[in-house]
């Protein structure tokens, strides 16, 4: 039963990440795709899934519809790591890893590193090895971190607005 919930959750939640909002205007520094790749890190895979779960037994206890529950339990889900993620970033608990991988701005920050470290001549990589570009890694990272979580919102906002 619980295989079912998660492969339920992660179909839904792909499908509430697939959604289309053309309303939000992407800061020229930041590329879509790169927000699209942190919605997808934030969320997938799937945690232990709790919320869902609960919410699951709920539904089943009062009738409802299991499909209609899985739908409203991965935009809950999908909150849910778009709060962790926020909370994972510096000037909040500065989480380096998240289920057992970097945390969503930490990798980021190492994408940027490693973008310019291949992109850069020996003088960009001795300042790297300086710690010279940290802080324009760091801002990257969380930026991109910050834009994906108000995307998130905005799209699990549209998916219950829409319903299953």
């Amino acid at each position: 039963m619980t295989r079912s919930i998660a492969s339920g959750i992660t179909r839904n939640l792909e499908e509430i990440l697939s959604k289309d909002i053309t309303t939000i205007e992407i800061p020229e520094d930041m590329r879509r795709e790169a927000i699209e790749e942190a919605m997808s890190y934030i969320c997938l895979p799937v945690g232990h899934l709790f919320r869902p779960k609960l919410l699951f037994a709920v539904s089943k206890g009062y009738g409802a519809d299991i499909e209609d529950a899985m739908y409203y339990g991965a935009s809950l889900e999908a909150t849910h790591d778009a709060t962790l993620a926020e909370d994972d970033m510096p000037g909040q608990d500065n989480a380096l890893l998240r289920r057992g991988k970097l945390s969503c701005w930490r990798y980021f920050v190492e994408q940027y590193k490693q973008k310019l470290f291949d992109n850069g001549d020996q003088a960009v990589k001795e300042k790297l090895a300086g710690g010279e570009y940290d802080q324009e890694a760091q801002d990257y990272g969380c930026n991109i971190t910050k834009f994906a979580v108000h995307m998130l919102g905005r799209k699990v906002w549209a998916s219950i607005l829409e319903g299953p």
